[in-house]
């Protein structure tokens, strides 16, 4: 099934009837060992004061606990992940590539509007994994487990995990590329500045098939506006492609009544079928 209409109906599932969902127990595993390796000494979800710092986490940490979901999150409503999209991107979701890469984009996004994926850039749809901000900026829910040295990123997505090292060491120098980077951050009062390098090109910045050069660069800004949301601000920096820095705002909502899903890409990973059955996107074989 695809991904998108997967979450859409487990979410109406969990909200028709509680008692019936259970939790993936294995990302929440996940979470409970990195909390070890980073030295934490409490990772439960304690209350929602904002003002406080998390416990275990250093006096000055904020509080992050809890699951975080994309706003606008299209599974609240009566989205349909297989119908083409119409109409021009949101203002500003167009990064201001150099007149010479903005006819690729312009291709990558026709392709995109008319739900066709474009392989090396859509990886959800072969079940590879996405790109930094198609991770961080996505529509599914996130949790954030704070260290003195490491915060960790799990998400429903893919079942993914991302490591954010504020332990004051550098950017690693040999390492190959990968689909998430190399993230190391620091704090600004309540706020995590991350910088995130030795990105693979074979991802999007985003959704719409953004492509990237292997010079590119993220610097996130990630802090607790008040006690329901969080704001995460990216700027990209390309000095191949882009003409000038690229600046994407994303918010996340609080949900407390929710738990991170199980997610497998895996099921029926060939071609994508509606609520019905029917299959919507088809794959071309080998792909």
């Amino acid at each position: 099934m695809n991904p998108l209409a997967r979450v859409a109906v487990s979410r109406r599932l969990f909200a028709a009837d509680s008692s019936r969902y259970s939790p993936v127990r294995a990302v929440l595993l996940l979470a409970t060992a990195l909390c070890s390796i980073a030295g934490l000494t409490a990772c439960s979800r304690n209350g929602q004061d904002i003002a406080a710092p998390q416990p275990g986490a250093g006096s000055s940490v904020p509080d992050w606990r809890g699951v975080w979901s994309g706003y606008p999150n299209p599974f609240d409503g009566g989205y349909d992940p297989f119908a083409p999209m119409e109409g021009p991107p949101p203002p500003g979701m167009v990064p201001p590539y150099k007149p010479e890469y903005m006819p690729q984009f312009q291709e990558n996004l026709k392709q995109f509007m008319a739900r066709n994926p474009i392989k090396g850039l859509n990886n959800g749809m072969f079940c590879k994994p996405s790109g930094l901000l198609g991770y961080m900026i996505g529509v599914y829910p996130m949790q954030f487990v704070i260290g003195p040295e490491v915060v960790v990123v799990v998400s429903e997505f893919e079942n993914r995990y991302r490591l954010i090292f504020t332990d004051g060491r550098p950017h690693q120098t040999d390492a190959d590329p990968s689909y998430q980077g190399d993230s190391i951050g620091h704090w600004e009062g309540d706020t995590l500045v991350v910088e995130t390098t030795n990105l693979r090109t074979d991802t999007a910045l985003g959704g719409l098939g953004e492509m990237h050069s292997d010079q590119a660069r993220v610097v996130e800004r990630i802090r607790r506006v008040d006690a329901n949301w969080m704001e995460i601000e990216s700027t990209v920096h390309d000095p191949v492609m882009l003409a000038e820095p690229w600046v994407v705002t994303r918010r996340y909502e609080l949900r407390p009544d929710w738990h991170l899903q199980d997610y497998n890409c895996k099921e029926n990973d060939r071609n994508a079928v509606d609520a019905e059955g029917n299959e919507r996107t088809r794959l071309k074989a080998g792909e």
